[in-house]
């Protein structure tokens, strides 16, 4: 049994909604809540937030450093991309998606818990009337308005989803920020500024639903070694226009997985 976790992020600069699922081979719950604790957080009454003043509560910064311990060790992420303005299509089009995940990583024979963060749909038995159009109810025990303080998952996917709409925030050139190459583990002498959304790809690239790279024997050149990502990890809204379905494509529908020094 897997469990998936979807949270979403709107950033209406960008004129994107990103949702995230994170997968799990076993529940993650007590690794989640003893890196709350770890961080200084009360599991059950305080939880992580991306959108935190970190710089008000350092709380925040350490269970997101803490909270991407845990990504790395249990997680498998996917994501889909659709307009800002179509928010009332996000629970429809997140079960979409995960039926996409489903059927093209081979999972659909498997039983999934799936929980969903709250605000998606307008009533739970929407969200059940969906599913069962999509097929979901046979292999899914679907979970819709849960709680993120109760259900830790769901703080790893609000992470995710903050991570990588940064990223395409970046790729649309609406965030251009860096950081000094010392601030993020680099040698310290080095003065190199490193752009964010770099920074971010290099903390989640390896963990996506996706295809392995081809044969060595086949490159190249370096650059072939690239996960395709899309369909596995990556499902686009048809309802995006041209240059958002563009952006989050040349953004996330491939991963290059080399060396980045």
């Amino acid at each position: 049994m897997g469990y998936f976790f979807f949270d979403e992020s709107i950033h209406e600069r960008g004129g994107f909604a990103l949702g995230a699922f994170v997968y799990t081979e076993i529940d993650p719950q007590a690794k989640l809540k003893e890196a709350l604790k770890e961080a200084g957080l009360s599991p059950g009454s305080e939880e992580f937030k991306s959108s935190a003043y970190f710089s008000r509560d350092p709380r925040q910064a350490k269970a997101r450093d803490h909270l991407k311990v845990v990504l790395s060790e249990l997680g498998t992420i996917a994501l889909m991309v659709i307009p800002a303005d179509q928010k009332d299509a996000l629970g429809s089009e997140a079960l979409i998606c995960l039926r996409s995940i489903l059927d093209t990583n081979g999972l659909m024979q498997e039983h999934h818990q799936v929980y969903l963060d709250q605000g998606l749909f307008p009533t739970k038995q929407r969200a059940h009337y969906v599913a069962q159009d999509l097929g979901l109810q046979i292999g899914c025990s679907l979970y819709p308005e849960s709680d993120s303080k109760a259900i830790l998952g769901l703080q790893l996917a609000d992470l995710v989803a903050h991570t990588a709409s940064i990223m395409l925030l970046a790729q649309q050139g609406i965030v251009c920020k860096t950081l000094k190459a010392v601030d993020v583990g680099y040698d310290a002498d080095s003065d190199v500024d490193i752009a964010l959304g770099f920074i971010l790809w290099t903390e989640i690239r390896y963990k996506f639903f996706c295809v392995d790279p081809p044969p060595i024997d086949t490159w190249r050149s370096q650059l072939d070694f690239q996960a395709k990502v899309e369909p596995y990890g990556l499902y686009v809204s048809p309802l995006c226009g041209d240059p958002l379905a563009a952006a989050a494509r040349e953004r996330f529908a491939y991963m290059y997985l080399g060396c980045t020094s």
